[in-house]
């Protein structure tokens, strides 16, 4: 009877070893933190050491909570942030962030698994919507400098937050997406540039006219003072243009030239030899 119960003793204590330890496996670019609860009496807590890639033997009453410690981006979306000059602008901003390799425990016992929402999102959006009402909606929209002013920043600031609050993330890069007012405001300047483009027409119309006048005028003084230079009657002086035109039109390049003359003036001859 002793054996006996030394056996199943043995049996037992092996079932419990096997049924209450489980494989968690951590994938390439995680860690994983070990979250501890006590089994009957004690206490639990944070593993402050992570688990890597790679299988490990769990006891049932131990959780993983897995971190990606690869870069991560996210994308904030801003609309109707008023600009300095009082332009309302929308636009996208990126920023890419990483865990601290080796701190996945220092950051879940900060902030948890949702740490981007829990203390990066509501800081990140003030810190850029700040930098956007500073600046002018079309030095945002015209001027990459200002731009990559406004991004270094908002690097600056945001890192400097991570420091202060102890937190184990590093700011990979700041990006501000393409910069737009709303959609009435670029039917506006589109109006607009077409009104513009209307008016230099017509100045240019208008130029080209008084140009064009001013020409005919010069040339008519000269005729002028061509025909009293030569002491030419009106009709004298119009025939002296119109032999200048034949005189063109025989000596163009141009093939079978024929001129039909108005003989209605002509005086007729009779008992010519």
């Amino acid at each position: 009877m002793k054996k006996l119960i030394i056996m199943i003793t043995i049996i037992g204590l092996a079932f419990m070893n096997t049924a209450c330890i489980s494989p968690s496996k951590v994938n390439a670019g995680e860690e994983g933190v070990l979250i501890y609860q006590p089994w009957i009496l004690g206490h639990g807590g944070v593993d402050s050491f992570p688990i890597t890639t790679g299988l490990t033997w769990i006891v049932w009453s131990t959780s993983v909570v897995r971190y990606n410690i690869k870069p991560m981006k996210a994308t904030e979306s801003f609309e109707d942030i008023t600009a300095s000059d009082n332009v309302a602008i929308d636009f996208n901003s990126y920023i890419t962030l990483q865990i601290h390799k080796g701190k996945s425990p220092i950051l879940h016992e900060l902030s948890g698994k949702e740490w981007y929402g829990n203390k990066v999102k509501d800081y990140y959006r003030t810190v850029v919507r700040n930098e956007a009402r500073i600046r002018s909606s079309i030095d945002l929209r015209t001027k990459p400098s200002v731009i990559l002013s406004a991004q270094e920043n908002i690097y600056s600031k945001m890192s400097a937050y991570f420091k202060s609050i102890d937190l184990p993330i590093s700011v990979v890069k700041v990006v501000i997406g393409k910069v737009v007012p709303p959609q009435e405001v670029l039917d506006e300047a589109e109006r607009t540039a077409a009104q513009k483009q209307r008016n230099a027409t017509e100045k240019a119309r208008a130029s080209a006219e008084l140009d064009r006048k001013q020409a005919e005028t010069n040339k008519a003084l000269a005729d002028k003072a061509f025909a009293k230079e030569f002491d030419m009657t009106t009709a004298q002086f119009l025939q002296n243009k119109k032999l200048d035109i034949m005189q063109k039109a025989v000596s163009s390049k141009k093939a079978n030239v024929s001129f039909i003359i108005n003989a209605s003036n002509s005086v007729p001859m009779f008992n010519t030899k």
